[in-house]
């Protein structure tokens, strides 16, 4: 089986991680990674359909790594262009109210609790977050803000 840590869904996927009889895990307890959404497949020829949803014999763990920081209120992660990767990440974080939080403390708590190539490259302390009018975050509109904000 294969480990996936700290890796996002992509939009409109739902995921789960569930235990040998089929139920839920709570956050950080380990099981079997699922998935479902528009790009999981339907199974394949004249097989049993799989109703869009995909058991992916993964080790997963769901974590909320970032929202365990005692200044965050709410995180969000976005690509930005790079020269040598082609793309890094960008975190937007929002701190909560009365609090502070500089970069050098946010890579330095991540490096406790992430792998070393997932830490954001680039931060962004902001007050909010674009938003689509049902309130889903604009990551594409977070890209270009962060790329133009940073000379990328």
């Amino acid at each position: 089986m294969t480990k996936i840590k700290g890796t996002q869904p992509l939009e409109y996927v739902e995921t789960k991680v569930i235990n040998d009889k089929g139920h839920v895990v709570p956050i950080n307890a380990q099981g079997e990674l699922c998935v479902r959404g528009h790009n999981v497949f339907m199974g394949y020829w004249q097989e049993k359909i799989l109703q869009n949803k995909l058991q992916t014999s993964c080790v997963g763990i769901i974590q909320e790594t970032w929202h365990t920081h005692p200044s965050v209120l709410e995180v969000h992660i976005c690509s930005v262009p790079d020269e040598r990767m082609g793309e890094e990440a960008c975190a937007w974080i929002h701190v909560k109210k009365g609090m502070s939080l500089n970069e050098k403390e946010v890579k330095e708590f991540c490096k406790e609790k992430i792998s070393h190539f997932k830490i954001p490259r680039y931060i962004m302390f902001v007050e909010d977050f674009p938003k689509t009018h049902s309130g889903k975050i604009k990551k594409f509109e977070m890209s270009k803000i962060s790329a133009e904000k940073l000379n990328l």
